[in-house]
């Protein structure tokens, strides 16, 4: 059995045409399915939110705890809660002075008996020999 030239012609359009439908469809499934997957609005996309929110949610929460830490220092600076005595102290801590009327004492190994600074280890002494 032999075909014509325009018969196989005829043949090989109308097999194009019944898949040229389903390959089309089949490139849309395709290009859906790795939307899907990888798009910008995909799961990997979401995955990667999901991971920024987690983050942003713990820095929240630092933020949280450091405006309560700092409100509190705030509400102890008010007139009801002040110390003055304890302000005064930290002042003088922080900027390492002392009221010519306080009384020192040091403490710690650098310090000797009653509060001067210890002896220097004894020198040796070169003895000569006569000789």
């Amino acid at each position: 059995m032999r075909f014509s030239r325009a018969a196989l012609g005829r043949a090989v359009k109308r097999r194009l045409r019944a898949a040229a439908a389903p390959a089309f469809f089949l490139a849309l499934t395709g290009f859906f399915a790795w939307s899907a997957a990888s798009g910008d609005r995909g799961l990997m996309a979401q995955r990667k939110l999901r991971a920024e929110f987690a983050a942003a949610r713990v820095d929240a929460g630092r933020a949280q705890a450091e405006a309560r830490a700092w409100q509190h220092k705030v509400d102890s600076l008010s007139g009801a809660h002040l110390d003055p005595d304890a302000l005064d102290e930290q002042a003088r801590r922080m900027l390492n002075l002392a009221n010519p009327a306080d009384l020192v004492v040091p403490y710690g190994p650098s310090a000797g008996p009653a509060g001067k600074p210890a002896a220097e280890p004894a020198a040796k002494t070169a003895t000569k020999t006569a000789g």
